[in-house]
């Protein structure tokens, strides 16, 4: 789970660098145009918006680290506790996480793909890595569907109203993450540009 929010950061951050790097290349050679006709320089002022930039990028790409991490955790939560009301056999929290973890090769794969992709793609890859970043997630969701189901003879509350209700409580707790987590970064975002 580490591995999929450090990889899918990675991927954003670079794009969010591009992007950045685009808009203040525009500026520059606006700004050399505006220089050359006026006979003045801001390089000095260039210079300053990179470095808050930089800054500015990182502290977003902090914050999308622990955003992906606990998205993570809730949807592996998610599934634990559907466990614990479906089945009568308990399993441990992390007995189940390394169960669970045995199922996420592929969506680590696809995040190694969208943080290599995002890496040496630049900003026209980035449908690509929506596509993978919704793979990776169906993925990761079905796995944790998996850990819910998998235990043996139903008891207790019955297996298709334990899923219901536990996705309706996973979208309210991922709404709510991406609303704390998710307002901060949009701040900086706002920020930046």
């Amino acid at each position: 789970m580490v591995l999929m929010a450090l990889f899918d950061m990675i991927a954003f951050v670079k794009l969010l660098s591009n992007a950045t790097s685009a808009a203040s290349g525009f500026v520059s050679n606006t700004e050399s145009g505006f220089n050359s006709l006026f006979g003045t320089d801001s390089t000095a002022a260039t210079q300053a918006a990179s470095q808050a930039s930089s800054s500015i990028i990182f502290g977003t790409g902090i914050r999308l680290l622990v955003l992906f991490f606990v998205i993570n955790i809730a949807i592996f939560s998610a599934g634990y506790f559907a466990q614990r009301v479906i089945a009568p056999k308990q399993q441990g929290y992390l007995q189940a996480m390394t169960e669970y973890g045995r199922y996420l090769a592929l969506p680590v794969f696809f995040s190694a793909a969208i943080a290599i992709l995002g890496l040496l793609g630049g900003l026209a890859v980035s449908w690509i890595l929506m596509i993978l970043m919704i793979l990776s997630y169906s993925i990761q969701s079905i796995a944790m569907y998996q850990i819910a189901l998998s235990h043996g003879k139903k008891a207790g509350f019955d297996s298709l109203y334990s899923i219901l209700l536990i996705n309706v409580l996973l979208s309210i707790v991922i709404g709510l993450i991406v609303a704390i987590f998710g307002g901060s970064v949009f701040t900086m975002l706002e920020n930046l540009f």
